[in-house]
């Protein structure tokens, strides 16, 4: 049996005392990863079975628990967890920290955990505590589906229990491995003509190709190996949505290129999936031009879309991008939150005289180690603020589309070639606050 878990969680092993959760966390789980009640008890008293220190021993067990995840840590706790009572700050700690929680149950028949503590000559564990904490247990199987679980992994037996595989799954945001030379383009949003000047200034080639579908567009490289990350809103509003899709799938497809996810492109992927969205103009245009491509091509947009990650961690976790930008305590995390901000940034709730969330300006706060590159707020120039920066110029406003060069932090743009649509709200006149 595998058991797939991600590498950013909390895990909560689950099963009365003898049920082997010790032994199964050592087989599967580094030391440093492993938070057992006994040894905080052993720590604290001298004593791992001295049940009357328990409430200090998880004290200091909450303590270090918070210190890991609060360093983005997988974590293993190593202790009964039959009570509701006894999860729920571990679930806390979690929450806090945007981290998700799965739950692995080791259902042992009693006799088993019995003769196990026996064996051991513990004697705080006879068969009456067994039995609580099977009927504990027991209890448990029906609340666990209610706490906010990422997965729940139940282990019928000890044949069972010895024959799982733990696989940790790397998160779509960890691309810490890649560590460029990047090109960071902002926000394109179906200016596709504008996107191949960008390109062409950049350095890149672009050989003339017939995509899958027998429709014409481009494969890309670069001379230097360079790849191209795209921080979200591709799509919408501007002329060539399609034909800034069919380029950037291409390279994404060939390993050239990468891409988040940015608010218009969920919006576009949540309308191509049937769900109720309130379309605007620029969302009708893009729907409009993608009727006008095969079918086979609306479907290939589809999966692409659903799997761009909201924010993705780059050179050793020198560079983060994000399309709204994220503060340093979300970066690498999975929360609703974490998405709501790289899709939306951060809003204070009320509107403003456009008729458009009050944005806060969260890059006035940030001191994290990574760079943070975003989008999403047009304004004439590109800037940087505590590294942080926007590259977001309005193109289809008739502003610029604009490149960051990474890591030489170099800006290049070329201007719009028209005047594509009239912003709601007034692009930006930012002053440079140079790193």
């Amino acid at each position: 049996m595998e058991i797939r878990v991600s590498e950013l969680s909390l895990i909560l092993l689950v099963g009365a005392s003898g049920s082997g959760k010790s032994t199964f966390a050592r087989k599967h789980f580094a030391s440093t990863e492993i938070l057992s009640s006994d040894f905080f008890r052993a720590m604290i008293s001298d004593d791992e079975t001295n049940q009357s220190v328990s409430g200090s021993a998880f004290e200091v067990l909450h303590h270090v628990c918070t210190k890991r995840l609060g360093l983005g840590k997988f974590t293993v706790i190593d202790a009964t967890n039959v009570l509701a009572e006894s999860r729920r700050p571990l679930l806390e700690i979690a929450r806090m920290h945007y981290v998700p929680v799965e739950a692995i149950v080791l259902k042992v028949p009693p006799e088993i955990c019995f003769e196990r503590n026996r064996s051991r000559g513990n004697r705080n564990f006879g068969p009456h505590v067994i039995e609580n904490h099977t009927r504990f247990l027991e209890r448990s199987l029906e609340q666990l589906n209610h706490e906010g679980y990422k997965a729940i992994h139940i282990l019928e037996s000890p044949e069972q229990i010895d024959q799982v595989q733990i696989v940790r799954i790397k998160e779509e945001f960890n691309l810490k491995e890649e560590l460029g030379p990047f090109d960071i383009i902002g926000d394109v949003h179906g200016c596709f003509d504008e996107l191949i000047q960008l390109l062409t200034k950049l350095g890149y080639d672009l050989i003339p190709v017939e995509d899958i579908d027998d429709q014409r567009t481009y494969d890309l490289s670069h001379p230097q190996g360079r790849k191209l990350i795209f921080v979200g809103d591709l799509v919408d509003r501007g002329p060539k949505t399609p034909e800034v899709l069919r380029m950037v799938m291409r390279a994404y497809e060939r390993g050239l290129a990468y891409s988040v996810r940015g608010n218009h492109e969920d919006k576009l992927l949540r309308k191509m999936k049937g769900n109720p969205v309130k379309v605007s103009v620029g969302l009708q245009k893009a729907l409009d031009q993608l009727a006008t491509q095969p079918a086979a091509f609306s479907e290939r947009v589809l999966d692409f879309l659903d799997h761009l990650p909201f924010h993705i961690i780059l050179d050793q976790g020198r560079l983060v991008v994000a399309h709204a930008g994220l503060p340093a305590e979300l970066q690498g995390r999975i929360a609703d939150r974490v998405r709501a901000f790289c899709l939306y940034g951060a809003t204070t709730g009320e509107m403003d005289s456009f008729g458009l969330p009050v944005r806060l300006d969260w890059s006035n706060d940030y001191h994290g180690f990574a760079r943070v590159v975003y989008g999403h707020t047009p304004s004439y120039e590109a800037f940087w603020k505590n590294k942080t920066i926007c590259i977001d110029t309005g193109c289809v406003f008739g502003g610029k589309l604009t490149a960051l060069r990474y890591p030489s932090l170099e800006i290049v743009s070329v201007p719009a070639l028209q005047t594509y649509m009239e912003p709601k709200r007034p692009m930006l006149h930012p002053s440079e606050d140079p790193q």
